[in-house]
């Protein structure tokens, strides 16, 4: 008679095996033993504060904005206003404070009281404007004008070029006063010249640059 497979009977004894054993594996097994990952964690960065915890005026570092109740209203600026004195008014309307002051016969204070109404209008003339010819005669403007009270020599003479620089020279040692007395034979304004308050032919004499005639 043939025996009859019956398949719970053989598996029986793997599952009291497997029962057995179980228990003794798990409480083998210690989580906290497990070996750590070195790998780091993610992390999630904390919230930025909003605008209104913020204590800074400024909602970031891009924005550069105030806020509303920082807002500080802007001051009107008024320019000064000054009030000249009595003494501050400056020239009358009836003076130009741009003319030029004419000397007139305020240059010729040191000069002989006949000679300012003598012979025409006196000039006072800046050394600028005057050239030398030779050792008794200059030029201002188109007019020759040939000092009276003294000759020099000529320039061809022996003297004459010593006696034109000495002129000249004194011509550029201040203000020039003329005092014209007419003309000469040769349409040359006869004058009374004189530089810083000295008669010019007195000095040229005096040095030995001519002589009275």
């Amino acid at each position: 008679m043939a025996q009859r497979f019956v398949p719970g009977i053989r598996l029986a004894p793997l599952v009291v095996l497997c029962g057995y054993l179980l228990p003794s594996i798990t409480s083998a097994y210690d989580p906290s033993e497990a070996p750590r990952s070195t790998l780091r964690t993610y992390t999630p960065a904390p919230a930025a504060p909003s605008p209104t915890d913020c204590p800074s005026p400024f909602h970031c570092d891009h924005c550069w904005s105030l806020r509303q109740g920082d807002q500080a209203p802007l001051s009107q600026h008024q320019a000064p206003r000054f009030k000249r004195s009595h003494h501050e008014r400056g020239p009358r309307p009836h003076k130009n404070p741009f003319a030029k002051t004419s000397r007139g016969h305020g240059g010729l204070r040191s000069l002989p009281r006949q000679f300012l109404s003598i012979g025409g209008f006196a000039r006072s003339v800046e050394s600028w404007q005057v050239r030398t010819v030779d050792g008794d005669t200059i030029r201002y403007g188109t007019d020759r004008i040939r000092i009276r009270g003294y000759n020099a020599p000529e320039l061809s003479e022996p003297g004459g070029r010593e006696a034109a620089l000495r002129l000249g020279q004194l011509m550029q040692q201040g203000a020039i006063d003329i005092v014209p007395h007419g003309h000469d034979v040769y349409g040359r304004t006869l004058a009374d010249v004189y530089v810083n308050g000295q008669n010019v032919a007195d000095v040229m004499m005096g040095e030995g640059f001519g002589r009275r005639g």
